[in-house]
């Protein structure tokens, strides 16, 4: 009877593992093409590898010798039981989320790191009589579009929720924490109370919104304090190269401001931005020069949608998401480079270079002068051997955005060339956006460059 349990026993394990590998085929598949529309085939080749490997195995070593099979079986699970004893002790001394590793390292330094979640943030403001709401983009609202799909056919926000405490992300230590303008971006409102008196105008992603520093810290924050004059930063986490070409003539040719910098992000803008946005129907109606949604005189339309959006979406959020992820092995996936994504063979759009074209010409029709500023992400300064001029194309981004006679302000030459240690640039070295100092430099390189 302890014999036929025992086969019983090896004969079901080997049965789950065999679907368990054809179950990771499928995951793998569906986060590959679905959730990455297949833009990091190079990130999940060595998954889509192992998975179809392991099910090949396993449909042998279901088909092999009871008494073999009980050897492969106790080989798998003693593995399976050590990776995970390895993944706890890992988890305990360096973190696995990466806001967890944060909070490590801004302990090791002795930095106060607020550990609440943006919903207990939002909550504490609650609680003390104060309107707050999450950060929230047009971007955030199209993953959900098959449910929210009437709206955003209807309407598609390029901006937030206006005058709001508005509670972005926590990468330093401390949230960022803004009041949203009139129009839901990162500015004091009464910059477009004197829209003849603006200088500059900054268009891009969340590096130009200024995730995760304080107002006066990002870039157009310290432009002003360089200069002393007038910045309105349209900046929102997730836009790519169309987003930021509506923004242009939803907000900008009402401003008219005399110098537009358009803040190019090496790290997603190409390869994965512009083809979510091409997935967008109403999205792509920008590449009409007569279409505009008149979002400027609409934006209770826009509140009512995002704040819709909030509602719906509240209790989905999830706390301290970082404890789960030793269920993945994340961290022994990173220590043994599984985590590795080094795609210095994007395939650049010709769509990007007339989108740039566009902009141009919507800056030059109100006599104002476009600034093409690239940025430059952390992988760049953390793997070693990188050959800079191809990285990301960067020369072959830089030299065709110069040929439609746009004035290019290089931050990888401009800054982190310029330094022995470009990672002082990300909060606690890791993964992220800018700290206040690399926004610093940032803003430094972008004011001498475009006089």
């Amino acid at each position: 009877m302890k014999k036929y349990k025992a086969t019983s026993f090896f004969k079901v394990t080997s049965w789950i593992f065999f679907i368990v590998s054809v179950l990771m085929v499928a995951y793998v598949y569906y986060q590959s093409e679905i959730i990455f529309m297949g833009k990091k085939h190079e990130y999940y080749t060595v998954y889509y590898i192992l998975s179809i490997i392991s099910t090949f195995l396993w449909t042998v070593i279901l088909n092999l010798k009871s008494t073999i099979r009980e050897k492969v079986v106790i080989v798998a699970i003693s593995i399976v039981i050590s990776a995970y004893i390895i993944e706890g002790l890992l988890f305990l001394f360096l973190g696995s989320d990466l806001n967890h590793k944060r909070i490590i390292a801004a302990n090791n330094i002795g930095v106060d790191f607020d550990t609440r979640t943006k919903i207990e943030v939002i909550q504490d403001f609650i609680d003390d009589g104060v309107d707050a709401f999450p950060s929230v983009h047009a971007t955030d609202l199209v993953k959900t579009m098959n449910t929210h799909k009437e709206d955003t056919d209807k309407l598609y926000p390029l901006g937030g929720v206006s005058n709001k405490v508005t509670v972005s992300t926590n990468e330093n230590g401390k949230y960022m924490v803004f009041n949203s303008d009139r129009y839901g971006f990162n500015n004091l409102d009464l910059l477009w109370e004197k829209p003849s008196q603006l200088e500059w105008l900054l268009v891009g992603d969340s590096f130009t919104e200024g995730l995760s520093v304080q107002q006066d810290e990002d870039i157009a924050g310290q432009i002003k304090l360089i200069t002393n004059q007038p910045v309105i930063n349209l900046g929102i986490s997730g836009n790519g190269p169309i987003t930021e070409l509506g923004l242009l003539r939803e907000y900008a040719k009402f401003l008219q401001p005399k110098k537009v910098i358009w803040i190019y992000c090496d790290g997603n803008d190409i390869d994965f931005d512009l083809p979510r946005e091409k997935s967008i129907q109403l999205l792509m109606k920008y590449l009409d020069l007569n279409f505009s949604q008149n979002l400027i005189n609409r934006q209770d339309e826009i509140d009512k949608q995002i704040t819709k959006y909030i509602t719906a979406e509240k209790k989905k959020e999830r706390k301290d998401s970082y404890k789960y992820n030793w269920m993945r092995l994340q961290i022994l996936r990173e220590l043994l480079g599984f985590h590795s994504y080094n795609n210095t063979t994007i395939e650049i759009d010709p769509l990007f270079f007339d989108i740039l074209r566009m902009a141009k010409s919507e800056v030059s029709s109100w006599g104002g002068k476009l600034y093409f500023v690239y940025l430059p992400e952390y992988s760049r300064y953390k793997k070693l051997g990188i050959d800079h001029e191809l990285y990301k194309k960067r020369a072959e981004v830089i030299s065709k955005v110069e040929k439609l006679d746009i004035h290019v302000i290089d931050l990888h030459k401009e800054v982190f060339e310029k330094t022995t240690d470009p990672l002082s640039f990300f909060p606690f070295r890791l993964p992220g956006h800018y700290n206040r100092h690399g926004y610093r430099g940032a803003a430094k390189a972008i004011v001498s460059n475009s006089e």
